[in-house]
């Protein structure tokens, strides 16, 4: 079982280890969250903003805040991390995985459903400063996402693999090269599975379309380049989230698709 290895392995591990498995976790559940081309378990509207604009941003925002303080820990200790902000971002992606659940009527929204929880579960892990017993929650989450949505996806195979890689390198303190100023850290992205078309098939592009017909396309881009790159994000990434992070709330109310506009529209960040 997915949830006892998670937990016997993240036991001896380093704290910015942990974090970084349970953000990996998250991320791989993600596109689960469009398996059926859309995001209808959101549907409606509250003060005038689309829920699905609202409950995406949660999740989305909470993944930004696990990178975050596996980031601050990273570094050598939780600089500029508050585990406040963790769980505000967790009771956020909580309500969102809740209304998906709600409303469960099919194999797609259950996946989704779990899909969004795992990403709660990476946050809540996050508050509690790299709990092993919420990454564990978030790695058996996403292994329930990719069994609910009926295709064939070994996600537990995979997860099983990004720990050992954890687990048995030194992969933090590589020191990395610079090819036309982008740091590529030794073959740490050949280590981790990431050709999406072999891993998730069809659900891949559904994923992609749903965050088109939102107007979200900016966070397709983003993540189809987390996994191009192997999870290994530069500094000119690490930036980027803490420019998402920091946008101003009346616009993170709006959603995932005001939040892109509005960091593009002020040069902050690009796609």
């Amino acid at each position: 079982m997915i949830k006892e290895q998670v937990q016997s392995k993240l036991m001896n591990l380093r704290c910015k280890d942990r974090l970084f498995f349970v953000w990996l976790c998250a991320v791989r559940a993600l596109p689960f969250l469009g398996v059926a081309g859309n995001f209808k378990y959101w549907e409606g509207h509250d003060d005038g903003v689309d829920q699905k604009q609202r409950h995406l941003f949660s999740v989305l925002k909470a993944l930004d805040v696990v990178w975050s303080a596996y980031d601050a820990f990273k570094i050598g200790g939780p600089v500029a991390f508050s585990t406040a902000e963790a769980e505000a971002a967790a009771e956020d992606a909580d309500a969102a995985a809740d209304t998906a659940a709600d409303v469960a009527a099919d194999t797609y929204t259950h996946a989704a459903a779990a899909a969004a929880k795992a990403i709660v579960y990476a946050a809540e892990s996050t508050a509690e400063i790299g709990s092993i017993y919420k990454a564990a929650d978030a790695a058996d989450a996403a292994v329930r996402a990719a069994e609910a949505a009926a295709v064939v996806i070994d996600l537990e195979s995979i997860l099983e693999n990004d720990l050992a890689i954890i687990e048995s390198k030194n992969w933090h303190n590589r020191r990395p090269s610079f090819i036309d100023n982008t740091e590529v850290y030794g073959d740490v992205r050949d280590n981790f599975q990431n050709a999406l078309s072999e891993i998730y098939g069809d659900v891949w592009d559904d994923f992609q379309y749903a965050l088109r017909e939102l107007d979200c396309e900016y966070w397709g881009n983003w993540y189809t380049r987390v996994f191009d790159r192997g999870f290994k994000l530069n500094a000119n990434d690490r930036k980027k989230i803490q420019t998402r992070l920091n946008v101003p709330d009346e616009i993170k109310k709006r959603g995932a698709a005001s939040v892109a506009r509005y960091v593009n529209s002020t040069g902050k960040l690009n796609k």
